[in-house]
């Protein structure tokens, strides 16, 4: 099978018209079971530029950019220090600004509900492979944080003595605050196979979407999606996250809130990936300000805010 590469060069060819662009889209996804190592990078690049215009991305538009941006990154693994972060992370953005845009009446269509939550899903997963991709190319003592107007990414590695008793923050959001972790002394206290000389990987991610958009309890969220993980090893196939819980001492979670929040209502809340919901097991509001919620929690997974908006 041929990879139409000269596909990927159309976004050199710019249109202003939604059809004609939707057009291309759907080329592409024709073509984009034929993508391999060779053109991974520069389907990634075409992405990003393809989809700098949200406003002109039909969802299924959206659904044919995310898929093509997570096969791509699949392959662009075999060659991590070509792939440059900031160009996913903003391909990332572009695709859930478009979701963002969608009209009220599909919003309230059941269709609507199941595209929305496959396409955050499948940039969750894009952004997963890169935090693979960019760990693989760090050295322990070094870190690199990456930002865009959707998703900010920390990827951290050292020696675990050097992670805890100390803060990790990501860049500032769009809301003018940052997501930051109080890492206590203890974290790694249960943990057989890390010592205070095992390198660890301290990843810290903050998004403007949802990735489990269809997850129970998602609606009732008003801040960022954040996620706090610790890994031994990014750089296999089989990598899982340290099995951070039921610590002595919690990490305390700066978490910025939406705007207008009501924060005499609000609840610091964990995602049970196993059943897909939101829970408070093992967190509790620290304190609260307008624009912040201190989250103190035994354990490391995905956390969020969940309480009330203020009506203008």
């Amino acid at each position: 099978a041929v990879l139409g590469t000269t596909m990927f060069e159309v976004s050199t060819d710019r249109t202003t018209s939604r059809n004609n662009f939707n057009t291309v889209f759907s080329v592409l996804s024709d073509v984009s079971s034929g993508i391999s190592s060779t053109d991974s990078l520069q389907a990634i690049d075409t992405i990003s530029r393809l989809t700098s215009q949200p406003s002109l991305l039909s969802n299924d538009s959206q659904v044919t950019a995310s898929s093509i941006l997570n096969s791509s990154l699949a392959f662009a693994a075999s060659s991590p220090s070509s792939v440059n972060p900031s160009t996913v992370l903003n391909a990332v953005s572009n695709i859930a600004s478009a979701v963002e845009l969608s009209t009220t009446a599909e919003a309230n269509s059941s269709s609507f509900t199941n595209y929305q939550s496959g396409v955050y899903s499948s940039l969750g997963s894009s952004v997963s492979s890169l935090v693979s991709i960019v760990a693989s190319t760090l050295v322990p003592y070094q870190s690199t944080t990456t930002t865009s107007p959707k998703v900010n990414m920390t990827v951290e590695y050292a020696p675990a003595s050097e992670l805890v008793s100390r803060n990790l923050t990501s860049s500032s959001s769009s809301s003018g605050t940052s997501f930051t972790a109080y890492i206590p002394p203890t974290v790694f206290a249960n943990q057989s196979l890390v010592s205070e000389d095992t390198s660890v990987f301290g990843v810290l991610l903050e998004f403007g979407f949802n990735p489990h958009s269809n997850s129970s309890g998602a609606a009732n969220l008003t801040s960022l999606a954040t996620e706090l993980t610790f890994y031994s090893d990014l750089s296999t196939s089989s990598q899982s996250a340290l099995a951070i819980q039921d610590l002595s001492s919690p990490i305390l979670l700066y978490i910025p809130l939406a705007n207008n929040t009501n924060t005499s209502s609000v609840s610091c809340q964990f995602l049970n990936t196993s059943l897909n919901t939101w829970q408070t097991s093992g967190c509790s509001v620290h304190s609260v300000t307008n624009d912040t919620c201190v989250c103190a929690c035994t354990h490391t997974t995905m956390f969020a805010v969940a309480g009330s908006v203020w009506s203008n």
